[in-house]
């Protein structure tokens, strides 16, 4: 594939439901800082000063890494987010919040990425 072909590839895999945690962390000068990971690619995340600014550059960095893995050949884990957004909103799975809700709730479903469902845990 050419590079023009991989990114088209991985913006359209990076939409997929993959799972996102989020956790503050605390750094030695007493500021807080928010790292962000996707759950079933190792190695892949970011850190923001806000949760909002961490689930942004997630954003990017998530297409960035599945570029460079189609890029190297390798396998690209698939999202282990099983239910789907409606079924996880009528009750089955994950409770829906808003993103300024996520401190509130330990697994939340919210929207990221272009407007996907995707499973964040605070």
């Amino acid at each position: 594939m050419t590079s023009t072909a991989n990114r088209r590839k991985a913006i359209e895999l990076a939409s997929r439901p993959y799972t996102v945690t989020l956790k503050p962390e605390k750094l030695k000068d007493g500021s807080v800082v928010y790292l962000a990971r996707v759950k079933e690619l190792l190695g892949c995340m970011a850190q923001g000063t806000t949760r909002k600014a961490a689930l942004a550059e997630i954003e990017s960095v998530l297409t960035e890494y599945i570029q460079m893995a189609l890029e190297e050949g390798w396998e690209i884990a698939g999202p282990s987010m099983t239910q789907s957004p409606i079924k996880a909103a009528a009750g089955s799975g994950p409770k829906r919040v808003r993103k300024s809700d996520l401190g509130q709730s330990r697994i939340a479903t919210t929207k990221v990425n272009g407007g996907k469902q995707r499973r964040v845990t605070a």
